[in-house]
């Protein structure tokens, strides 16, 4: 029921959702520094924030580790994993079924909001072909190459990348749009 509940009562952005749960029961998924960080904000608004990792140790580094466990309204579930989502009648996420990685005993939980912290896609295959990307799909900036570019150097220096700077910046026909940033970039991309 993850997929089918995203907006009701699944996310993965706890700035963006969080206040939505108010004095409400919410769990986190994820071990990394994401998942502590999403744990530690939505303290703000939950009761009670549970976090559910599983393995018996953690990928986030020591500093949000400890964040994490010093904040008295998170609880930690360990070696554990949620097998459902459970809601899809009333469409909203009411619960979770989960499991023990170690015991294999099956448990069912009471959440209002649960929380996907594992793992990022980024969200470039728009540009497949076009720039290069990483082993894990981000994007390569090659400044250099696209500072040669004046359109591009304008529109980096409106949208404020501290590493552009020009003494003469040329106007274009694209200015009115350069605040914007994307659109003129995606024209340079298209030409280049």
């Amino acid at each position: 029921g993850e997929q089918e509940l995203i907006g009701h009562g699944v996310s993965s952005c706890a700035t963006c959702d969080g206040f939505f749960y108010r004095d409400r029961e919410i769990m986190v998924v994820g071990g990394g520094d994401s998942a502590m960080e999403e744990a530690n904000f939505l303290t703000r608004f939950g009761r009670r924030v549970a976090l559910v990792h599983r393995s018996a140790s953690f990928r986030a580094s020591k500093i949000m580790l400890e964040r994490a466990q010093n904040n008295p309204k998170i609880e930690f579930i360990m070696n554990t994993a949620v097998e459902e989502v459970l809601g899809l009648e009333q469409h909203s996420a009411t619960g979770v079924r989960l499991k023990n990685l170690v015991t294999g005993e099956e448990t069912t939980r009471d959440v209002d909001g649960l929380f996907i912290a594992i793992g990022h896609r980024p969200n470039t295959a728009a540009f497949q072909g076009w720039l290069d990307v990483d082993d894990k799909g981000y994007l390569v900036w090659a400044l250099e190459r696209l500072m040669a570019h004046p359109d591009f150097a304008w529109t980096a220096q409106c949208a404020g990348d501290w590493r552009v700077r020009t003494p003469d910046w040329p106007q274009t026909r694209y200015e009115a749009k350069a605040l914007h940033g994307v659109p003129v970039f995606l024209r340079f991309v298209r030409r280049a």
